[in-house]
């Protein structure tokens, strides 16, 4: 199972932060495709960026 945050406001490098839920904790999604779909739906006019925190980046 993958675990994916999406970061928000990439375009400006003092404001990044972790998408976050309404209790202010860290959203975690466990597939690209819920990642996406949440997006969609709560990041319009907003540059974001998703990253996979179980990719290693090992790639000997």
């Amino acid at each position: 199972m993958a675990r994916l945050i999406v970061l928000l406001n990439v375009d400006d490098s003092e404001e990044v932060e972790i998408a976050k839920d309404a209790f202010d904790e860290n959203l975690v999604f466990t597939s690209w495709h819920e990642a996406d779909e949440w997006c969609s739906r709560n990041t319009r006019g907003i540059w974001v960026k998703t990253i996979n925190l179980d990719d290693d980046d090992d790639d000997e």
